[in-house]
């Protein structure tokens, strides 16, 4: 046996308040004080490989990753500690292996005893760490234990992602915190879904090891908005990325003065908030401002709401509501009398070639005498123009 490793085995317990199991291989003396595991990397930075072999209710095996590494990066994206977990891939791991060289996050179907989570953390006695392996049981003491991923978790449910931000949290050298509020505290709290969100305590701990960053921005931030415009109407489908988002409850997204319900938002992970239905508004561009519990972003002018786009029936050139003989009359006059242009452009361009001109009236009175191809959709009721082209309706 190496008499210069050492072991902590921190877990993250179902009901009890006990702290983890430590296990020290030849070593003497305190490991770690009121809230830090006495390990650290040196080089600021850790890795991590995930094997998605989650049930499905905590989602794809996509989602699973994504969900995970936002645990990861909450120690980063929430504070202003000079540490990054960096996410190398998928594995294939399913045990813990001690110093195999891959730091592994994976589910196991065994029984935890007590503990919902348990990352084991791997170092020497000069302080640095060599690995860490992170184990998400599926039962505890007997019970089920069910990972929603997808969402804020419902009863029964525990949050992966925020039980990942509390493992993560040991996986960089903090032990459990005595703080009620804390993402570090030795108990489960709410299904674990506030752990999403770090506690002042926990980034004192995490930029107390590893000192701090300039340019840190511990709020949430919108980045890109896609689509960004809708009709006035809304009731499209936006999707928003961006960094530092919560959960659903925890969230406040406004479009101009106007509120998205929350029964309209999905918070899919910490830098993905879906809109599944974005709600009515005057024409015009506005704002878009996120808000949650650690701040608030607003991107000026992030969205257009668009002008109904009006309706016409091509062919009726003269706006009265019938298709007759005076309809390519007016045009005729219109092109070569220079008599009042139509009201609507569009209607009068009988073919939907883009433009206005004599072939058009031909166009309509070869459908009108000569049993000619009938104009352009939308005919004969009316409709909005199908086609892209720089004539409108007035």
């Amino acid at each position: 046996m190496d008499h210069e490793r050492k072991k902590f085995l921190a877990s993250f317990p179902w009901r009890t308040c006990a702290l983890g199991v430590l296990l020290a291989m030849g070593f003497t003396g305190p490991l770690f004080g009121p809230e830090f595991i006495g390990l650290k990397w040196p080089q600021k930075r850790a890795s991590f490989a995930v094997n998605p072999n989650f049930p499905a209710l905590a989602g794809s095996a996509q989602h699973q990753i994504d969900v995970l590494r936002c645990g990861a990066s909450t120690w980063r994206d929430q504070s202003a500690a000079d540490f990054r977990f960096e996410y190398s891939g998928t594995t294939i791991i399913k045990r813990t292996i001690s110093d195999d060289g891959v730091n592994a996050v994976f589910f196991t179907p065994e029984d935890g005893n007590g503990a919902l989570a348990v990352t084991a953390v791997f170092g020497l006695v000069s302080g640095r760490f060599t690995s860490f392996d992170m184990v998400f049981f599926g039962q505890t003491d007997g019970f089920a234990i069910r990972w929603s991923g997808v969402g804020e978790p419902l009863f029964g449910q525990y949050d992966l992602r925020g039980t990942a931000t509390h493992e993560f949290g040991h996986a960089l050298g903090l032990a459990h915190s005595p703080v009620a509020g804390a993402t570090m505290v030795e108990f489960e709290v709410d299904r674990g879904l506030p752990f999403r969100t770090l506690h002042q305590d926990d980034i004192d701990g995490v930029e107390a090891i590893y000192g701090t960053r300039t340019g840190a921005n511990p709020f949430p931030r919108i980045a890109s908005i896609a689509p960004r415009e809708a009709p006035a109407g809304g009731e499209v489908e936006v999707l928003i990325t961006g960094s530092n988002f919560t959960w659903e409850s925890d969230t406040q997204l406004d479009f101009g003065a106007v509120e998205v319900p929350i029964s309209r938002l999905v918070v899919e992970t910490c830098s993905v908030l879906r809109v599944t239905s974005v709600p009515a508004h005057d024409a015009g561009s506005a704002d878009v401002t996120v808000t949650n519990s650690l701040g608030s972003f607003t991107l000026t002018d992030g969205f257009l709401f668009l002008d109904a786009e009006p309706q016409f029936r091509r062919g009726d050139v003269n706006s009265d509501g019938a298709f007759d003989i005076s309809d390519p009359v007016t045009l005729l006059l219109y092109l070569f009398l220079g008599r009042q242009p139509p009201a609507c452009l569009d209607a009068a361009d009988a073919n939907d070639d883009g433009s206005v001109q004599v072939t058009d009236a031909v166009y309509l009175l070869l459908f009108l005498f000569q049993s000619g191809e009938a104009p352009r959709a939308p005919f004969p009721g009316p409709g909005t123009d199908p086609s892209l082209d720089s004539i409108s309706c007035l």
